[in-house]
């Protein structure tokens, strides 16, 4: 399973929109590649340049804390078929890592409405 976490300069979870990296970790083999998180370098669509990003990185499930996706980029998370990891708060991300066997039980399809960012879609 390959597992997408953003995460800030000091190693925490942190928003697809805010984290300046992506950990993308391969359970299979147990390596982890860092990549640069285009999200916060764009003006618009800043979680959907990070989804966008980790999609490309061939990564299916993704850990989330709330806020991290908005209605767009959520959106786009269901049509391609993305898991989450649901966190309550941001957590280095080494836990995780450390830990996955008791975060893969959690893994789900959905992600709670009131966790999901509203935008303004123009009409």
């Amino acid at each position: 399973m390959r597992l997408a976490i953003c995460i800030d300069d000091n190693g925490e979870v942190a928003r697809l929109a805010e984290g300046k990296k992506i950990v993308i970790y391969d359970s299979d083999s147990g390596t982890e590649k860092m990549i640069d998180n285009p999200g916060p370098k764009v003006t618009q669509a800043k979680r959907s340049a990070a989804l966008s990003a980790i999609i490309e990185e061939g990564a299916r499930t993704v850990v989330t804390i709330p806020a991290s996706f908005c209605e767009i980029s959520y959106e786009k998370a269901q049509q391609n078929e993305i898991k989450f990891i649901r966190l309550n708060e941001p957590i280095p991300y080494k836990n995780i890592v450390k830990n996955l066997t008791d975060y893969i039980s959690i893994i789900t399809d959905k992600l709670p409405e009131n966790e999901i960012m509203k935008v303004n879609r123009p009409h």
